[in-house]
């Protein structure tokens, strides 16, 4: 229901019932209040409205290999207050902030997490991420805040769903984790790391599939928007055309090949990148899965374990955007 609009002219009529009428400038001062009020409760209207569709994907070395919880899964587990600073807060970076939300720690209980998984990496709706170590989730109260004092987190804010750290109640947190850490828009959490599988149409492809695929090396500066070295690295992974026949799907002329990374929190959000099928032919069009000059595996900070590459020859034409980490389907747009 759409908020109701506060009537900034009652306040005059009330003033008009009392003996002594107000001054013009108290009755403009009324009337911004009255606005300000209204502006207040539309944007939070708003904000609860986008945040009820929001959900949170877990997956990893945990108990089943993915879970998505919903916003009002995420409200009832959202029981903790930590009250901290926010270096990102826009207003003021010094204020205490009473962030109410879900502590790291008894979520990894919740989903099972392995005893033997050492980091987290939560990633935000547009893709960034911010890792931190399974053992320092468990000593402090890190939590996944779904409301800054009372109210829903603003996109502005980087709601619906913040990674926090308890800087104020405990300062040494901050040493380890700087601003960076904090983690916006938060829709999935991977536990150590995904293991590799892609599904093309109805297929899915699993690690022994995909490598059993031969594997093509590209060797540049890579176009993945965070965690990698600036300077030219390699990485190795099986051509997209061999995925796709692996598959059983046949290149058609004229089609787009629509590489997706984990879906958005959001249904009408997407992260693909499309490859026409003349570059799907004819360019070195990858699947990395590894990196380096030891050819290690991709990992989930790095946007592992899949992610798509270009090779030198359709490079530039693909520049623009950016390369598709955690890449897990692929669907054909028939021309």
């Amino acid at each position: 229901m759409k908020p109701s609009r506060l009537p900034a002219f009652l306040f005059v009529l009330l003033a008009l019932s009392c003996d002594k009428r107000p001054s013009d400038a108290q009755l403009e001062a009324w009337k911004r209040e009255a606005d300000d009020k209204n502006d207040a409760a539309a944007q939070a209207h708003a904000a609860k409205s986008s945040a009820g569709k929001w959900s949170i994907t877990f997956s990893g070395r945990i108990k089943d290999r993915s879970v998505r919880l919903d916003w009002a899964r995420l409200q009832e587990l959202a029981t903790t207050h930590v009250k901290t600073r926010a270096p990102h807060h826009s207003v003021n970076p010094k204020q205490v902030i009473d962030w109410r939300g879900i502590e790291v720690r008894k979520l990894l209980d919740l989903l099972g997490a392995t005893d033997d998984a050492q980091t987290l990496t939560f990633l935000g709706d547009d893709l960034f991420s911010a890792t931190i170590s399974v053992r320092d989730a468990k000593r402090w109260p890190i939590i996944l805040a779904v409301e800054q004092d009372g109210a829903p987190i603003k996109r502005s804010e980087a709601g619906p769903v913040v990674l926090v750290f308890p800087y104020t109640e405990m300062p040494e947190v901050e040493k380890t984790y700087d601003e960076t850490y904090w983690a916006f828009y938060v829709s999935h959490v991977v536990v150590d790391r995904d293991a590799p599988r892609i599904r093309v149409g109805q297929r899915v492809l699993d690690r022994a599939a995909l490598e059993k695929l031969p594997r093509t090396m590209i060797e540049g500066k890579v176009g993945f928007r965070v965690h990698w070295p600036a300077e030219r690295v390699k990485v190795y992974g099986p051509r997209l055309r061999d995925v796709l026949a692996e598959a059983g799907v046949a290149i058609q002329d004229g089609a787009k090949y629509a590489v997706r990374s984990k879906a958005p929190a959001l249904p009408e959000d997407t992260h693909e990148v499309r490859v026409d099928a003349a570059d799907v032919k004819g360019c070195d069009v990858i699947l990395a899965m590894a990196w380096g000059e030891d050819k290690v595996e991709i990992p989930a900070p790095m946007g592992g374990p899949i992610g798509l590459a270009f090779g030198p020859e359709c490079r530039d034409k693909y520049a623009k955007m950016p390369w598709t980490m955690y890449a897990e389907d692929i669907e054909v747009i028939a021309p």
